[in-house]
């Protein structure tokens, strides 16, 4: 029981219906659940594709493609550029989708200046 919950058989409270959730918040949750889906999605299949030709191929990847660069050594750095890039994608999404979102929440919450807070 949470410091902030009605205490069982108190007189005169009763806890409210049921989770109150402010529907802002709800979006914004929504948004960074996507966001953050896309991210380990593309990652995750790039990574088992990696592990599924290291597996299938096995020493071909020791195969040199040019100089000292090697089958292997070319795939991940594919692997590492997915990545890379990926992630720049998924900044760009919450700078673009989540951060508007999260100011207009934190608007609605701010105390007018003429109150105090605690």
């Amino acid at each position: 029981m949470s410091l902030f919950d009605y205490a069982p058989g108190s007189a005169g409270a009763s806890p409210p219906e049921g989770p109150q959730v402010d529907p802002a918040l709800a979006r914004l949750k929504t948004t960074a659940g996507r966001l953050r889906r896309r991210f380990v999605v593309t990652n995750g299949i790039s990574a088992g594709m990696l592990l599924l030709v290291s597996l299938t191929f096995g020493d071909t990847l020791a195969d040199r493609v040019a100089g000292p660069l090697s089958l292997g050594l070319v795939l991940f750095m594919v692997v590492g550029t997915v990545l890379a890039v990926s992630s720049v994608q998924y900044d760009r999404g919450c700078r673009a989708h989540s951060d508007p979102q999260a100011a207009a929440w934190r608007a609605q919450r701010t105390v007018p200046s003429g109150e105090e807070g605690w």
